[in-house]
């Protein structure tokens, strides 16, 4: 895909997520200084589970970096499967029983998603997630008949809705059916003795860990796990106190595991001791420190045709940008700027003007999405050379 070629185009160009796809790497990922070729060398060549740590902060690209590493070592045989660990924080669970539970649901999936593993293997770990989240039939039935989800979205419903309970008891859940609205009363939250919650906690990386020696050896190559979006936890002490204590349950997998976190955990108490466990911390550098921030330029350019915009108008969004994530925020808001007034270039005064409403609150960087035709494109931009949309939207 060529660079875009009109504004109303550049503004789908500059999504605010990471890249994903194959195809969206091809097209937009821009080279930097990074560790990920030496992680994946690592990995290869190790003849064990490596434990790494990637230290990155939120918005400078980890995640993109490590959608690049699993492209590569999928093409290697590899196995990547990939948890953000924002998923089981969205749920309200601090504890480190639900982590984990969720963690084995998140490795259960693959199950759903064609990895062949011996049925038996497949029923027993079934069995055991059943038993750890408590799910019953009634309620496996009414989820079910509610939802028409497999048995990982159910179990993660039950995970869910056990989680919330704790926090609102005596509160109710709302299931709806075609025919009837099924009112499920929330249960007292369990207590249990320190000595069984111990014991759980170890049942379950031993089942988690079993599951992931099957699909290796169904699959006849090395799983990869990876727990991105850590940052998450920073927001919780006690999860994150509970997590830096007991970092030695997620080293007892056999697989190769690779760990995200942002540079301030490296100042939390307990981080010595996590990182005496790992078999190496790699960082990703911020493109800030670079002298001329050459990064963050290729990015503009990447996505753009460099006629759309002003060479001055790239020095101030590459001066004044503090992440990657930043400086994608900052152009859709100069890009929806443009469209405001009629502009068919970003020019240094359109971007001053965009800052100085941001600093009197009068531009807000939760722009929203506009979608061109050709037609309005055309008629917008006076631009008769364009020959057709670009051939996927991103947004």
């Amino acid at each position: 895909m060529p660079s875009a070629k009109s504004l109303g185009y550049a503004y789908n160009a500059f999504f605010l997520r990471p890249i994903e796809t194959a195809k969206e790497m091809e097209e937009f990922y821009v080279e930097r200084k990074t560790p990920v070729d030496e992680m994946k060398s690592r990995i290869i060549s190790s003849g064990k589970g490596e434990k790494l740590l990637f230290i990155g902060d939120e918005g400078s690209g980890v995640t993109t970096e490590l959608n690049r590493l699993s492209m590569l070592l999928e093409e290697r045989g590899f196995l990547v499967l990939t948890y953000h660990v924002k998923e089981l924080f969205d749920l309200g669970a601090i504890d480190l029983l639900a982590f984990f539970t969720a963690l084995a649901i998140k490795v259960y999936e693959l199950c759903e998603n064609g990895i062949k593993v011996e049925e038996e293997t497949k029923k027993r770990f079934e069995s055991f997630l059943i038993d750890v989240t408590n799910l019953t039939q009634e309620e496996d039935e009414l989820i079910q008949r509610s939802f028409r989800v497999p048995l990982s979205g159910r179990l993660r419903f039950k995970l869910n809705y056990r989680s919330r309970s704790r926090e609102c008891f005596g509160s109710c859940l709302f299931c709806f059916t075609r025919s009837n609205c099924t009112m499920l009363k929330t249960q007292a939250p369990e207590l249990i003795p320190d000595e069984e919650i111990e014991q759980r906690l170890i049942d379950l990386i031993t089942e988690i860990d079993c599951f992931i020696r099957a699909i290796e050896e169904a699959e006849g190559g090395r799983v990869l796990l990876i727990l991105d979006e850590m940052n998450f936890i920073l927001n919780d002490e006690e999860a994150l106190n509970l997590f830096l204590k007991r970092s030695d349950l997620i080293m007892r997998l056999s697989c190769h595991l690779i760990l995200t976190a942002p540079v301030a955990l490296t100042s939390r108490p307990g981080f010595d001791h996590l990182k005496k466990k790992l078999d190496g911390v790699y960082t990703l550098g911020s493109p800030v420190e670079e002298e001329d921030r050459g990064f963050f330029r290729n990015v503009i350019y990447r996505r753009m045709e460099r006629r759309l915009i002003d060479d001055d108008a790239t020095d101030i969004l590459v001066n004044i940008a503090e992440d990657l994530t930043g400086l994608i925020s900052t152009i859709r808001g100069v890009l929806t700027e443009a469209y405001r007034v009629g502009a068919d270039r970003i020019t240094p005064e359109l971007v001053r003007s965009y800052l100085e409403g941001m600093k009197k609150g009068k531009r807000s960087r939760e722009t929203p999405l506009y979608r061109y035709t050709i037609e309005e494109d055309r008629k917008l931009f006076n631009y008769e050379g364009m020959s057709g949309p670009f051939e996927h939207v991103y947004l």
